[in-house]
């Protein structure tokens, strides 16, 4: 029992340590492709982004980076990042505008695994001047729902966030995270940034694939009469 509390003891010091050293480096994405072309709308059809609900199981755990980059962000505050983040990738898409068509978007984390490195243990027993790797997967689930009024067809969208990273005591953890697809970062708040940015676009790019699989005539009886 004391051996388990000293080898937890000394996990906790090297991950304190390398956090605030901030030697590390990320690299990290999704595996959803962007929306290809102009969503197929009518022209003077927009929509809102009026809530947003994230659902976090408590049989799904959370690993890597915060799902939004943003340790416990409340749902505004995602709302906020989805809204910004439409606007600047789909501004034929989105629009603050009073007669937009209000969605509400529900974001479900659905799985997580994390793998560490074959060379954890001498990374661990160097006290990380052999770099530490892992890497991360979470999965989550898009869905929208029109508030103005029933729309049929508004299928889910699925999608994996990955993030590899490593970290070291020493300038080693700068080294940038090699192969894979995904944007890279260096240090703890240019990557929880990045992943912020990442997810928002992510959501906001299956949003729109929602929203292009109904017909579009379907949009143009719900638009809401100015």
């Amino acid at each position: 029992m004391s051996s388990s509390r000293n080898v937890l003891s000394v996990f906790l010091v090297i991950a304190a340590v390398m956090f605030a050293a901030g030697c590390a480096s990320y690299r990290i994405g999704t595996n959803l492709e962007p929306a290809k072309g102009m969503a197929k709308l009518p022209p003077e059809v927009r929509f809102q982004i009026a809530s947003v609900t994230f659902v976090a199981p408590t049989n799904v755990p959370a690993g890597g980076s915060p799902d939004f980059g943003v340790y416990q962000p409340d749902a505004e505050a995602i709302r906020e990042m989805l809204v910004t983040a439409g606007r600047k990738h789909y501004p034929w898409v989105f629009s603050d505008l009073p007669h937009a068509i209000p969605i509400e978007v529900t974001i479900t984390r659905k799985g997580y695994e994390s793998t560490a490195g074959a060379d954890a243990c001498a990374s661990c027993l160097t006290l990380t001047i052999i770099p530490l790797r892992s890497s991360d997967k979470t999965d989550y689930e898009v869905s929208v729902t029109s508030i103005a009024q029933p729309v049929e067809g508004l299928m889910t969208v699925e999608f994996s966030r990955e993030e590899a990273n490593w970290m070291s005591i020493l300038p080693l953890g700068w080294i940038p995270v090699p192969g894979g697809k995904g944007e890279r970062a260096w240090g703890t708040d240019s990557a929880l940034k990045k992943t912020g940015e990442i997810m928002s676009r992510s959501c906001v790019d299956a949003i729109v694939k929602i929203i292009r699989r109904v017909e579009p005539e379907v949009w143009q009886a719900g638009y809401p009469v100015k």
